[in-house]
């Protein structure tokens, strides 16, 4: 009966420990806050879709919209920021025409941007365009908070303190020093003190977080998050990465890269507790053309503001009264254009239907044909084009005549009564005059990429099997610039370091360093670069002496010739037969490498 008692007592506190455990779990969670920041930068005031875009028509400040106000239902703590660059005019605005319409699309660009609800806009040397007086009356009129932590002015926003939910997010902003160039007299400071300065100011006002808004481009920003504490977030501007290797977080920073002229719309979920972010996720959602216009934002929009911005499948358009509202776009059956495809009639990566289908969606009426470079025809015209990389696509002059030629024509190279489409807008699959090579693989790595890891091991896999046995095999590190005395890579002077040492890993140790590679790939923000040779069994001194040495210059320098001569920048890039190249974004199965190798 006592034991009984004794149990039952157990039980009851088992229960009220039970309880009380739900309670505190329960209270931890509720206690933890979830804010949703979507951004855009260095946008130029782009209002459609890119029509010139290879292979991939999107962006629309229309589209972007109902996607904001989708998020919005989903999560109201929502925080819509731009890193700046979202004037017209300038170098960087492909859709420049004239400084009058320069400043008409600017107004309708920000007049949509109010009606989406933006909480801030940094500002950076693009918001002075046209002058000071322009910014200044667009601040006042607006109703759209540009911010700059470092320009004193009196109409800009040093910062803000803005409540989402519980959460109180102090906002920064960095202008960078062009805005000095444009505008000699302006009351510029030093970006690192004035964010020091803010920070501090924003804390003693009680932000959680600190979210910072930089025009200063990506390598400035990163000697700021070095030195300045407290910096929970930070949003590029200036000179955007298209890195997908990049890191999104050094130490407790949070990097988040804007998409480049609102073609994406980025997107960061953060868990946040205590005033500190517990958890993140990073997301590029494209504006695509399935997603509907909004029509709150196609009130403000004009029907067109140019030729360009006036598509419809089958047709030629004409932008009539461009620069007002009252602007309509005028369409007509277009010339046909007759494009030749110079291809080799063996090309696994080429990806000609794709082209294909790009041509008739940009041009619409378009004749194609294509010729073998192994035809005469086809070497005949590669040597009278001086073409040395494939696929080549020749247009006719009648190109001149479609509404799109003038957004186009930077892309086209005159030859004679032809015009030759630039290699840049759909890459190129194969080296025209390079000897053939076969049973040969190059692969150009970067060893501080993400998928590094899983395409080394999968490459090991894939080696290590009876039938690739007989493949000649090569690993090659990517560096910018070929001077002995100056190597740049990618990453810097830590990937150059590791790269030295890996090249002397691959020279002094054939059989094994696959695992010291792997090792380092999957732990390359670690400095214990040596935990990883001694797992692999390997001498520690020999790397060392090697990697600091004339021989380990001389192996790095001959590890990255080829690369430099084939000017190859994309990491997980493949060169097939030393004729044949391709580019993956992350680590194949072996079955997809089997088909792309065949």
């Amino acid at each position: 009966m006592k034991n009984l008692k004794s149990k039952i007592k157990n039980i009851k506190m088992l229960k009220i420990f039970f309880i009380l455990a739900c309670f505190v779990y329960s209270f931890s969670y509720a206690d933890t806050e979830r804010l949703t920041v979507l951004y855009t930068g260095e946008t130029h005031s782009m209002l459609y879709a890119c029509g010139s875009c290879p292979l991939n028509i999107s962006g629309g400040l229309a589209k972007r919209a109902t996607k904001i106000k989708e998020l919005r239902k989903a999560n109201p703590n929502i925080l819509l920021v731009d890193s700046g660059g979202v004037f017209a005019g300038g170098l960087l605005d492909e859709y420049t025409q004239s400084v009058e319409l320069d400043k008409q699309r600017t107004l309708v660009n920000l007049d949509a941007m109010k009606l989406m609800g933006y909480d801030a806009v940094a500002v950076g040397d693009e918001e002075f365009n046209f002058g000071e007086d322009f910014l200044k009356e667009a601040a006042k009129t607006k109703g759209i908070n540009f911010l700059s932590s470092n320009i004193e002015n009196g109409y800009l926003m040093n910062h803000a303190l803005i409540k989402k939910g519980n959460i109180k997010v102090g906002m920064v902003a960095l202008s960078n020093y062009d805005v000095k160039r444009k505008i000699s007299d302006i009351k510029y400071t030093e970006p690192q003190a004035a964010l020091e300065e803010t920070i501090g100011a924003l804390k003693q006002d009680g932000a959680d977080i600190i979210v910072v808004l930089s025009h200063l481009g990506e390598d400035e920003d990163l000697g700021l998050i070095r030195n300045v504490y407290g910096i929970d977030v930070l949003v590029t501007g200036h000179k955007l990465s298209s890195d997908p290797g990049h890191n999104d977080k050094i130490g407790q920073t949070i990097i988040l890269r804007p998409g480049w002229q609102g073609r994406k719309l980025g997107k960061a979920e953060l868990e946040i507790k205590d005033g500190r972010i517990i958890s993140y996720n990073i997301d590029d959602i494209t504006i695509g053309n399935e997603i509907k216009d909004d029509k709150e934002a196609l009130s403000v929009l004009p029907e067109c503001f140019s030729s360009a911005d006036c598509r419809k499948k089958g047709f030629s358009g004409t932008c009539n009264d461009s620069g007002t509202l009252s602007a309509k776009c005028e369409f007509k059956e277009p010339e046909k254009i007759s494009i030749l495809i110079i291809s080799p009639k063996k090309c696994a990566s080429c990806k000609l239907e794709q082209a294909e289908k790009y041509f008739k969606d940009t041009f619409w009426n378009v004749d194609i044909s294509r010729v073998y470079y192994e035809t005469k025809k086809g070497r005949d015209l590669v040597k009278d084009l001086g073409v040395e990389m494939l696929p080549a696509y020749l247009f006719g002059r009648e190109v001149e005549k479609n509404a799109n030629f003038n957004s186009f024509r930077k892309f086209l190279v005159p030859k004679g009564d032809k015009y030759l489409l630039d290699p840049s807008v759909l890459g190129v699959s194969f080296f025209v005059g390079r000897e053939k090579k076969e049973k040969t693989l190059d692969l150009f790595v970067s060893l501080y990429d993400k998928n590094t890891a899983a395409l080394l091991d999968m490459m090991k896999d894939f080696l290590s099997d009876k039938e690739h046995k007989n493949i000649n095999f090569k690993l090659h590190f990517i560096a910018l610039q070929p001077s002995e005395e100056n190597i740049i890579t990618p990453y810097g002077l830590p990937e150059v370091e590791e790269d030295l040492r890996s090249v002397c890993v691959m020279a002094k140790y054939p059989d094994k360093y696959w695992d010291y590679l792997s090792c380092r790939a999957k732990n390359i923000q670690s400095s214990w670069w040596d935990d990883c040779l001694n797992s692999c069994g390997m001498n520690i001194n020999l790397i060392k002496s090697c990697s600091a040495s004339i021989e380990g210059k001389g192996l790095f320098m001959e590890n990255i010739a080829l690369g430099i001569e084939l000017q190859i920048s994309s990491f997980g890039t493949f060169l097939v037969d030393n004729q044949e190249v391709f580019s993956i974004i992350k680590a194949p199965e072996k079955s997809e490498l089997e088909k792309m190798l065949k």
